[in-house]
């Protein structure tokens, strides 16, 4: 039976140029079953994170795009993904979880952690996107704060695309 806590030793850290051939198999590893149960493929949509390359992680670090890292003295347990805000607005971004590790708390972590980091970039909101119909992954983004803002279709993708949004609490807002 697999423990149900993460690792005593875990910490979440910035990647590095170094993680990036690391990010990527762990990306396509946790975002395989997703492509399974909603019948994607390379054909029909190469750009799904299953099918991520580390050229791609590349690019977005070139453009400004920051990486999250949760990691133990073995392994890389998950990684997060923020770009830098636009109008005020960063995006979340290719949330990962090694299938071994989930629901323990990780993918909260990761989370919690982008939302500080684009709340340092002076972001005011958080956005997201995410299958149109990933019902158990739009309920568990709910439970974080995110509401949905609307659908997309695009050409390119076999599914619309649901936006969530989350604003971001100033530090300055709480009260002492």
């Amino acid at each position: 039976m697999t423990p149900s806590i993460i690792p005593p030793d875990w910490t979440l850290r910035p990647a590095s140029d170094d993680d990036v051939e690391q990010m990527a198999a762990l990306i396509a590893i946790a975002f395989a079953d997703v492509a399974r149960q909603f019948g994607l493929d390379r054909e029909n949509c190469p750009s799904h994170p299953a099918f991520i390359t580390a050229e791609t992680i590349r690019h977005r670090r070139e453009r400004g795009g920051r990486f999250i890292m949760a990691v133990s003295p073995e392994k890389t347990l998950g990684c997060i993904g923020v770009r830098p805000p636009k109008d005020a607005t960063c995006l979340l971004e290719k949330l990962a979880v090694d299938p071994a590790w989930r629901h323990r708390g990780l993918g909260r972590a990761l989370v919690a952690e982008a939302m500080t980091l684009a709340r340092a970039a002076g972001a005011r909101h958080v956005r997201l996107g995410i299958i149109d119909g990933h019902h158990a992954l739009q309920s568990w983004y709910q439970a974080l704060g995110f509401s949905v803002t609307g659908t997309a279709r695009f050409d390119s993708l076999p599914f619309r695309v649901l936006y969530m949004q989350q604003e971001i609490a100033s530090p300055y807002s709480a009260s002492p």
